[in-house]
């Protein structure tokens, strides 16, 4: 089977950029791979990507689109891409929809369906991103490729579902949900205790501690977890904050210049360990040092990537969601913590109960591990060859 994914930005980025969909495209990829797909990944054409290479065995990315705006219509852009896909011969295409970096310059996506009526089209969507823009023709644009795709599946089961109760009604039936799969750790070391852990990266283990790992945005909720962490700081001085990863000093955006003058206005900065940039292996030591992790997203809950590489550790872990289950994998108080989004004297009492109550640890950290299980990117890419070969025999749901 052929499948072409759909791509702008998926060549390499800079050190500080969100790479979340290229983890995706990448690990979904590499395991259609190995279940003897050839998978072509189409994105920008550069001036250093210019031309077609190997990923791996069985994957090819294409840089063939050097403008992805409505100018590449009219200079000839999109009858190449058309060509090129002509000889590739996909089965299945899917397109990644929307694209953060080029926002509104992201109109190729629109016209797929008329480009190859013969061939399946399954449209991608993270989160409903797309509606933070103000520009109706690109409203137009997302509903054009909502109403010609064959199926629409989210990661998100709670955003896009609530746009298209609310919008797209009738669109309803061809929307299904899909979860990211566990990033595979690479993790070679013995794993140490957390003594032992916390004595190599210079931490006192006379502390409990919480962890945060990702970039920072205001989607993240990190001004929120800083709060929370001021106010449990009044009940127990006794804890830490590990704030894991995300960007060195000098690629801060604005969202992460108020974040260290937060810290600085709740004089909390002894009480916050900022890790900056780190390799994987330091990013597993770091959160496999902490007691608890905790993850105050406003939206897109199972989403995240950063969620999904905590649940792969196996940590006892809270997390924001708007409702108290998600699609079935996320249970509260079985395998997980579920607060309310922007509540966070709940998200306090949470911190606060699972710091004090071990057994309770214990029993979420035993029960995420069957959901790493279940969300692993072996059984999430036999899935979407189930799907692919469904929708190909023109099967019906």
């Amino acid at each position: 089977m052929k499948i072409a994914i759909i791509y702008g930005s998926y060549l390499p980025t800079k050190y500080g950029q969100s790479i979340g969909e290229f983890d995706y495209i990448n690990l979904l990829s590499q395991n259609l791979a190995s279940h003897d797909c050839e998978v072509f990944i189409i994105t920008s054409k550069t001036k250093d990507f210019a031309k077609s290479y190997s990923q791996g065995r069985g994957v090819t990315v294409c840089p063939l689109v050097p403008r992805w705006g409505i100018e590449g219509l009219f200079r000839g852009d999109y009858f190449q891409v058309r060509k090129e896909l002509r000889m590739i011969k996909p089965d299945i295409i899917k397109v990644i929809y929307f694209d953060c970096k080029l926002r509104t310059r992201y109109v190729l996506p629109y016209f797929l369906k008329f480009m190859f009526p013969e061939i399946p089209l399954i449209t991608i969507s993270f989160s409903p991103f797309f509606l933070k823009t103000s520009n109706v023709l690109y409203h137009l644009g997302a509903f054009i490729l909502y109403l010609f795709s064959n199926r629409i599946y989210s990661d998100d089961d709670g955003g896009l579902y609530t746009l298209f109760r609310k919008i797209f009604p009738f669109l309803r039936k061809k929307l299904f949900f899909m979860p990211t799969g566990c990033n595979p750790i690479d993790y070679n070391k013995t794993i140490m205790n957390k003594t032992e852990l916390r004595r190599n990266l210079g931490l006192s283990d006379s502390y409990k501690y919480i962890s945060f790992f990702g970039f920072w945005y205001r989607n993240k909720g990190v001004d929120i977890l800083l709060r929370a962490v001021h106010l449990l700081l009044k009940q127990n001085n006794n804890v830490k904050l590990l704030l894991v990863g995300g960007r060195s000093r000098e690629k801060f955006n604005e969202y992460d210049k108020y974040i260290v003058s937060l810290i600085d206005d709740l004089q909390i900065s002894s009480h916050v360990v900022l890790t900056g940039h780190c390799d994987s292996s330091m990013l597993v030591d770091y959160m496999l040092s902490s007691d608890i992790a905790v993850f105050p997203f406003r939206y897109n809950v199972l989403g995240r990537s950063s969620l999904m590489f905590a649940i792969s550790l196996g940590l006892p872990i809270i997390v924001a969601s708007s409702r108290r289950s998600s699609s079935g994998f996320l249970i509260n108080r079985e395998n997980i913590i579920l607060v309310k989004p922007n509540d966070i004297e709940m998200l306090v009492r949470a911190m606060e109960e699972l710091l004090k109550d071990e057994t309770l640890r214990i029993k979420l950290a035993t029960n995420i591990k069957k959901v790493a299980d279940q969300l692993s990117w072996k059984k999430i890419s036999l899935k979407w060859l189930s799907i692919y070969n469904e929708i190909i025999k023109g099967k019906q749901i």
